[in-house]
Formats: structure tokens, sequence, C-alpha cells
């Protein structure tokens, strides 16, 4: 089995404490990724909600804040895929709890496409673990 990359391996405990808190949870504000909006005015945003907290992480590539069920991972100069936000959602419905994803880059297309494989890797696992501690 491949190991997730350690500068995102930490993003999968993050969101795993989110499902966790599933239950007591109150209903926050998000803040949609609108890519025309730009790299800044989009992290100025997130940083500006009252809910937002800012998670900390083992790695200087990412800056990772928490707005309610919203996980944003914000890429840093150290990152060959900067500048680049990834938004990802958990979603509790019927049908149980999915996670969503969605992302705005604007750096390096080649980077950015092998950080978002690095991010669907870390999804299939949190998928994994929703179900082994859900069922």
């Amino acid at each position: 089995m491949a190991r997730a990359p350690s500068s995102l391996f930490g993003h999968l405990f993050l969101l795993v404490a989110l499902v966790a808190s599933i239950p007591n949870h109150t209903s926050a504000a998000d803040v949609e990724l609108v890519c025309s909006k730009g790299f800044d005015a989009l992290l100025g945003e997130i940083k500006s909600q009252p809910e937002t907290e800012q998670k900390k992480v083992d790695t200087d590539q990412f800056e990772v804040y928490a707005i309610g069920f919203n996980l944003y991972s914000v890429t840093t100069a150290r990152h060959p895929a900067h500048p680049t936000i990834v938004r990802r959602q958990i979603i509790e419905s019927k049908e149980g709890i999915s996670l969503d994803m969605t992302a705005c880059s604007f750096g390096d297309k080649k980077a950015f496409d092998a950080l978002m494989k690095e991010f669907e890797k870390l999804n299939e696992a949190m998928k994994r673990q929703i179900q082994r501690d859900h069922h």
C-alpha cells in the first residue's frame, strides 16, 4: 500500500477530527472557492471569517484553515503548486458522510495536477476511515 506524502498526511487526521465532531457541530459559514477572485482575495476571505480556525500542520508547505466542515489547504511559497487553495468539505446526508473537493490554482499546472492526485489519495484514505468509524 502506498503511503501518502508526509507533507499531506496530517491533513487526513484533521479531516477525521472534523468528522468526529459532526454530532456536536453547529453550521458555520464557508468560503466558496470562486477562482476568478484570485488567490489573495480568497485567502483573505477565508482568514476573515469569524469561525475560521487555523490548524497546526507538520509542514512548511501548507497553511490549513477550518471553517465548520470545510478544510482549506493553502500552499505556501515553499510548495511547487503555489499559489493554490484546496477546499475539502465534509457532507452529511441520509446516505452517510461524503467528501467534496474543489480547488483554485494560480501556479504551475503540472505541480497542481500532482498535488490534486495526492489529495485524491488522501480523500480515498479518509473515505475508508469514515466507513470504518461509522459502521
